[in-house]
C-alpha cells in the first residue's frame, strides 16, 4: 500500500510519529532511506528495534567528497543494516570515513523506468521545429548542474553555425542561483530558441520529441537522467564526471566533454547534431542501458540484501 505522509520539514515531528505509527502497524521489518532520510530513519530503529535499515547513499558531488560532513553519520553508522551507494566513489567513502563494514555496502547501479511515453505534449506539439534537432537538458536548477556552462555554450554552438533548439527541464527551488539562472535565460541572446519547461513529474513524453540529451554538470553519481536518455534512443553529450565516462564507456556511447569548459562543450552539440540529421545509428546506447541498468537486475539486487538484513546476517 502506498501511504503519502507530506513531511515538511527534518523537524516535522507530527509527521514523524504518523510514520512510526504506519511502521508498527504494518510490522514493517526494513526501512529503505535515501539520503538525509537516514536520521530519521535511524531515530525511528530507537522506537522499533526490530526495524532494519537500509541507506541509499546518491550524494551528488561525488567530485568533492573530501568536504562532505560525515561526523553525524559516521554516530548513525552503527545502526545500518546495510549502504546502497550509487557510485563507487561513495561506496569507498562509507568505507573509509563512516566505518561501514566492507560486506555492509555495495555499489548499486540506479536505473531507469520511461513511462507514458507515447502521450503528447501539447505545448510541443505546438511549436514549430523543421528539420531542427532539439537538445534536452533534464537537471534541477542548481549549481552543481551547472547551467550556466551549457547557456554559454548554446550561444557559442548557435554562433558557429548550429540550428538546434536547447530545452530545460527541472525544478526551480526559487534560490538566489535559480533566480539568477532565470534571467540568464530570459536575456540570452539565442533565448527564440531556448525554452526553460520548469519541473515535469515524468519526463517521458517530452523526450520522444529530442534527438539530444545533455548532462553538463560539475559533479555527478550516476544520474538518471542519462540512463532516460538511453532508454529515448537519444544521442548523449555530457561531462566526464562521476559515473558518467563508466556508463558512456568512455565516449563509445556518447560525446565526453571536461566540465566547465563551454567551447568543448558547444563543439560537441555541434557533432552531436551532425550525427543525428545525418544518421539513424544510436550506437547501441539504448541496449547497453536496458541491458546493464535495468529496474529488474537493480530490483534483484535490493530483494536480495533485504532478505540478508531480516535474516539477520
Amino acid at each position: 500500500a502506498k501511504v503519502v505522509l507530506n513531511k515538511k520539514n527534518s523537524a516535522d515531528f507530527v509527521t514523524f510519529f504518523q510514520l512510526l505509527g504506519v511502521i508498527k502497524s504494518n510490522y514493517i521489518s526494513v526501512i529503505h532511506a535515501h539520503s538525509s532520510s537516514v536520521v530519521w530513519a535511524t531515530l525511528l530503529k530507537c522506537f522499533v528495534p526490530r526495524l532494519k535499515v537500509v541507506w541509499h547513499d546518491h550524494y551528488g558531488n561525488s567530485e568533492m567528497l573530501s568536504a562532505r560532513p560525515s561526523f553525524v553519520l559516521k554516530i548513525l553508522a552503527p545502526y545500518w543494516c546495510y549502504v546502497f551507494s550509487v557510485n563507487q566513489k561513495l561506496e569507498t567513502w562509507a568505507i573509509e570515513q563512516l566505518g561501514v563494514p566492507q560486506q555492509k555496502v555495495s555499489f548499486l547501479n540506479n536505473f531507469a523506468a520511461l513511462t507514458d511515453a507515447a502521450l503528447p505534449v501539447p505545448e510541443m506539439e505546438r511549436l514549430e521545429f523543421g528539420t531542427s534537432v532539439n537538445f534536452v537538458c533534464i537537471a534541477n536548477l542548481r549549481p552543481q548542474k551547472d547551467h550556466a556552462n551549457l547557456l554559454e555554450a548554446f550561444k557559442i554552438y548557435r554562433a558557429a553555425g548550429g540550428m538546434g533548439n536547447l530545452h530545460l527541464i527541472g525544478v526551480d527551488p526559487g534560490d538566489a542561483y535559480a533566480q539568477a539562472l532565470v534571467g540568464k535565460i530570459s536575456t540570452h541572446p539565442n533565448k527564440a530558441q531556448l525554452y526553460y519547461h520548469g519541473a515535469q513529474p515524468n519526463t517521458g513524453p517530452w523526450l520522444k520529441y529530442m534527438q539530444v540529451g545533455i548532462l553538463p554538470s560539475l559533479s555527478e553519481g550516476l544520474p538518471v537522467s542519462l540512463l532516460e536518455y538511453g532508454l529515448a534512443g537519444l544521442t548523449v553529450v555530457a561531462t566526464a564526471v562521476g559515473q558518467i565516462p563508466e556508463v558512456l564507456q568512455d565516449g563509445k556511447f556518447g560525446f565526453l566533454v571536461p566540465p566547465s569548459d563551454p567551447d568543448a562543450l558547444a563543439i560537441a552539440m555541434r557533432n552531436a547534431e551532425v550525427e543525428c540529421l545525418e544518421t539513424q545509428d544510436l550506437r547501441g546506447f539504448r541496449a547497453h542501458v536496458e541491458a546493464r541498468y535495468s529496474e529488474d537486475a537493480a530490483l534483484a539486487e535490493i530483494v536480495k540484501r533485504y532478505e540478508t538484513c531480516i535474516g539477520g546476517n
